[in-house]
C-alpha cells in the first residue's frame, strides 16, 4: 500500500471523525443556560458542561482507535510493499520483518495487534490537546457574555474549518500523523539497506509549490551515503537530533530515500534520475 493511499484514507476517516465531534459537542451544549438575550450565562452548570466536553472527545478518541489501529496495521504492510525494491533472501526479509515488529512495538503496538496504553501510538490516538482548546473557547465565550448562536459558529469553524482552513483533526492529524507515516517508512528502508549492505541510494519526490529547496536542489539525484556528511544538518525546519535517512527534508516532507544496488549506485552516482 502506497504511502500516499495509507495517509489519505485515514485523512478521509478524520473528516468523519470531526462530523461526529461536532455532534458530540453540539449535544452537550444544548444543556447551556442563557439569559434573555441568547447569551451563555457564567454558571456552575454550564462550567460543568464545559469541562464535560473534555470527556465527551476522549470517549470519541477512544472510539476512533479502531482507526488508528488500522493506520498502524498498513504502517505495518510496508515491509512487504517495500520488499518488491530489493533483492532479498527469506532470511534477510525475516530479520528486517523482526526489527519492524520491534520497532512498532517500541511505538506501541504490541504482538496481539493492540495499540498499548500510554504508549506514542496510544498518543497520538487520543486527539491530546484539542479538548483544551475546545473548553478555552467556551469558558472565553461565557466570560465575555458571548450568544450561544455566536459560540456555535466559531465551535463549527474550530473543529470543522472554513473556507481555505482544515478543522481540527485534521490540522492535528497533519502536525503530529503525517511525519509518522512517513519516517517509519524511511526507517523501514534503512533497515533494508543495512541488512543488504547498499550504499547509494535516490532522493526521491516530485517538485509542488511548497517543496523546499533543500529538497528541491536533491530532487531524483542519487548519493552515495557519504555524501550526506555534507548536507546542512541543521535547517529551520529540521526537527531536534536530525537524522537525514530519517527526517528527510524536515517536517511533512514527503520525500522518500530508495536505495539501490551498489553495482547500479555507482554507476549512476552524481546523476538526476528522470521524474
Amino acid at each position: 500500500m502506497k504511502l500516499e493511499d495509507i495517509y489519505n484514507e485515514l485523512e478521509k476517516s478524520v473528516e468523519k471523525a470531526e462530523g461526529d465531534l461536532m455532534r458530540f459537542v453540539e449535544k452537550d451544549l444544548d444543556g447551556l443556560e442563557l439569559d434573555d438575550n441568547g447569551n451563555i450565562l457564567y454558571s456552575e452548570k454550564n462550567t460543568a458542561i464545559i469541562y464535560n466536553i473534555e470527556t465527551t472527545l476522549q470517549n470519541l478518541a477512544f472510539a476512533n482507535n479502531k482507526v488508528f489501529k488500522k493506520l498502524v496495521t498498513d504502517m505495518l504492510r510496508m515491509t512487504d510493499g517495500i520488499k518488491g525494491d530489493y533483492n532479498t533472501t527469506p532470511q534477510n526479509l525475516k530479520n528486517i520483518k523482526f526489527k519492524v515488529e520491534q520497532l512498532f512495538y517500541k511505538m506501541g503496538y504490541d504482538a496481539n495487534g493492540t495499540i498499548i496504553p500510554g504508549s506514542y501510538f496510544d498518543n497520538i490516538s487520543s486527539f491530546k490537546g484539542v479538548s483544551q482548546q475546545i473548553a478555552d473557547i467556551l469558558l472565553k465565550g461565557i466570560a465575555n457574555g458571548i450568544s450561544f448562536d455566536l459560540i456555535l459558529k466559531e465551535m463549527r469553524a474550530f473543529v470543522m474549518g472554513a473556507k481555505g482552513v482544515d478543522g481540527v483533526l485534521k490540522r492535528y492529524l497533519r502536525q503530529e500523523v503525517h511525519d509518522t507515516i512517513w519516517k517509519t517508512n524511511a526507517v523501514i528502508n534503512k533497515y533494508f539497506a543495512d541488512e543488504l549492505g547498499l550504499k547509494y541510494f535516490v532522493y526521491s519526490g516530485s517538485i509542488m509549490d511548497t517543496t523546499r529547496e533543500f529538497c528541491a536542489e536533491r530532487n531524483n539525484y542519487v548519493f552515495h551515503v557519504n555524501d550526506v556528511a555534507s548536507f546542512p544538518d541543521n535547517l529551520p525546519y529540521f526537527p531536534p537530533k536530525y537524522n537525514f535517512f530519517i527526517d528527510r527534508g524536515g517536517y511533512n516532507c514527503r520525500h522518500k530515500i530508495r536505495y539501490l544496488s551498489n553495482q547500479l549506485g555507482a554507476r549512476l552516482w552524481g546523476k538526476q534520475l528522470a521524474a
